[in-house]
């Protein structure tokens, strides 16, 4: 608002910035007037002119509303007299609020039917990163600390903030992306074992609860009266209530707990200015972490009841849907109960569990003769900051993509805890298991100094198998049916080759172009779905506080699959690894896809770290089939190198 405020003034107009909370409940035109011009006295020095009752007058001025939902006392059923009573006195109207702005598809007095309606677009992965980045920047000497360690920094918040953020529980606004990194510090600075997602979210229904009850000490009647109405949302599938019904909950809940000082209006109105819930023609929760927080705090205050634990089981076999996902990652917040570790284990354990996890060895021994040679790869000079930039980029971009899908009502979204999971399709099944790695990753990364040794390893290990074993289905099907895919794409190449070219077809003098395609193909497929779940694998457990865990399961698995995940984990840091390269790089010389694996992880990691000449040398002596363009190498994003 200030910004839109400076704009038009340096325009020669006269704008005017006031506060929905200046409009209180006299919402009559010559009080709008009044404070108008009330604001034009504080705002401007030296001009005469005002506003007027008529709106031919006051032409000129630009009228720009903040915290729109504070006008009229917040009172919503005053709004659509009151914008058409500003309507009625002046042509430019800038109106912004927060989400308690009540939507016009919804409302049955919709206040802003005349206006063009706008959206704070939310920040993707390239922006989150530009501002993570500019946090850590201040107060720090760029010329001494090191990119890579600034970097690491980066990459250990960014991670959080996108876990945090996760499917639109909050909008990737910066407000909320700097509140993070504040309860990022606050948590590094405390000296208890905070869960910095629960920590968040709960400092975050605190905060409103603290502003908006005026008795601190009904605090936990809210939280209580919150976390039983949510859970009934749960529990009866529907997302809203209306008045009535609300009502009807109040009345229940006070009964039950033999409340009788806290009145139907009163908890509206607290829980409206909260805006933990939203009040329009029906009432829905304000964000998703709200409603996911306060089922989880039910189940978890619950866990000692039988049908809460079945509750529990059926949403571990269907967390391929977003909502049961994000309600058991919430539970696994609130509770470390083995119970609920255990059956994300044995439901992991479950998934694809007629597939062994894959070996990368004896496995893919045909999709290696087809390998005839790995070609050399040539490193230029990198410019470190420019490629991440590029990265980023890319990665805003397949979040879009991801939730025009994750919208696509096709992707369960209907699917109930009673729906049976074994009609479940591929995708589905898939989804399955890619989010319980990731479960399973963040239970290890959260209680890595509060389990057992022996927990740690089963969780951990469950997150290998099961993404191994996800990898040994997707590539036994591409083995399975080579035959079928090499004459399908036999076919697409030949019908573009006639459709591209003038000439006559000849099989005979082609066959060799369409073998090299159809054999590239396999191959390229088959890298691809071992690289995506490796690297999957290592970014959802990868921690450096589990590495004795990932010491401990690499011994008990000595196979090249393990040997790469584990070398991906230590290349998303800034040090190279490079003992266990050449190690590795020996071990699977023989190995053709195995080693153009190994060499894209090491290329990946110089993609994303500034690394010095001395480390390039060693990492060209390895026979990757990796070589450096320049015999001194100066790297591209470091200032005091140039």
């Amino acid at each position: 608002c200030k910004y839109l405020f400076k704009r038009y003034f340096n325009q020669d107009l006269f704008p005017v910035l006031l506060s929905g909370s200046d409009i209180n409940s006299n919402i009559r035109l010559d009080n709008i007037i009044r404070v108008v011009n009330d604001k034009i006295g504080k705002q401007y020095s030296s001009i005469s002119i005002s506003a007027t009752l008529e709106k031919s007058n006051n032409n000129r001025f630009i009228l720009i509303i903040d915290d729109f939902q504070k006008s009229a006392k917040g009172n919503d059923k005053y709004w659509k007299l009151l914008v058409s009573n500003i309507e009625s006195l002046f042509s430019n109207i800038i109106i912004v609020g927060d989400v308690s702005l009540p939507n016009d598809e919804l409302s049955a007095y919709p206040p802003f039917e005349n206006f063009d309606k706008f959206h704070i677009l939310e920040f993707g992965a390239d922006l989150r990163n530009k501002l993570v980045e500019k946090w850590y920047a201040i107060g720090i000497d760029t010329s001494i600390e090191s990119r890579n360690v600034m970097r690491k920094k980066i990459d250990y918040a960014t991670r959080y903030i996108k876990t945090i953020l996760g499917k639109n529980f909050i909008p990737a606004v910066p407000i909320y992306i700097l509140g993070i990194l504040q309860s990022l510090e606050s948590v590094k600075q405390s000296s208890e074992n905070y869960s910095l997602h629960g920590f968040y979210y709960e400092h975050l229904i605190n905060d409103a609860l603290f502003h908006a009850v005026d008795n601190q000490k009904n605090i936990g009647f809210y939280r209580k009266f919150l976390t039983k109405l949510c859970y009934g949302f749960f529990y009866e599938n529907r997302k809203s209530v209306s008045i009535d019904e609300f009502d009807e909950f109040h009345t229940k809940y006070c009964e039950e707990h033999d409340v009788y000082n806290i009145g139907k209006t009163e908890v509206k109105s607290t829980l409206k200015k909260s805006k933990l819930l939203l009040f329009d023609s029906e009432i829905t929760v304000g964000h998703k972490y709200v409603y996911y927080f306060f089922v989880a705090k039910y189940i978890a205050d619950n866990l000692d009841k039988e049908d809460i634990q079945e509750i529990v089981k059926k949403l571990c076999k269907r967390i391929f849907k977003n909502e049961f996902a994000n309600i058991i990652m919430f539970i696994t917040h609130l509770s470390k109960s083995p119970m609920i570790i255990n059956e994300l284990i044995n439901n992991a354990n479950d998934i694809f569990r007629e597939y062994e996890p894959n070996k990368l060895e004896d496995e893919i021994e045909d999709i290696n003769k087809l390998i005839q040679d790995i070609p050399q790869k040539v490193i230029t000079d990198i410019d470190v900051d420019k490629e991440r930039d590029d990265q980023l980029k890319l990665e805003a971009e397949l979040e879009e993509k991801q939730k025009e899908f994750d919208e696509d009502n096709t992707n369960y979204t209907y699917f109930s805890l009673d729906d049976d999971v074994a009609g479940i399709d591929l995708l589905a099944k898939m989804n399955l298991a890619l989010k319980s790695i990731d479960l399973l990753g963040q239970l290890g990364i959260k209680y890595w100094g509060e389990l057992e040794s022996g927990d740690k390893f089963e969780i951990v290990s469950a997150a290998y198998k099961l993404g191994l074993r996800t990898l040994s289905f997707n590539l036994g099907f591409l083995l399975e049916n080579k035959d079928e895919i090499i004459e399908h794409i036999k076919k697409i190449i030949i019908d573009k080759y006639i459709k591209d070219k003038s000439e006559e077809w000849d099989p005979a003098l082609n066959k060799d172009k369409v073998a090299i395609s159809t054999s590239n193909f396999i191959i390229s497929w088959s890298y691809l779905l071992s690289i995506a779940i490796i690297r999957r694998i290592s970014f959802s457990v990868g921690d450096e506080n589990l590495k004795p865990t990932f010491d401990k399961i690499l011994d008990a698995n000595p196979y090249n699959s393990y040997k790469l995940i584990n070398a991906s984990i230590e290349l998303n840091y800034p040090n190279i690894p490079y003992d266990i390269l050449k190690q590795y790089s020996t071990e699977m010389k023989d190995n053709r896809m195995c080693h153009m694996i190994l060499r894209d992880l090491v290329i990946y990691h110089m993609y994303r770290f500034d690394v010095d000449y001395t480390t390039r040398a060693k990492i060209n002596s390895l026979n990757l089939g990796l070589t450096m363009d320049k015999q001194r190498y100066i790297q591209g994003s470091s200032q005091i190198k140039r």
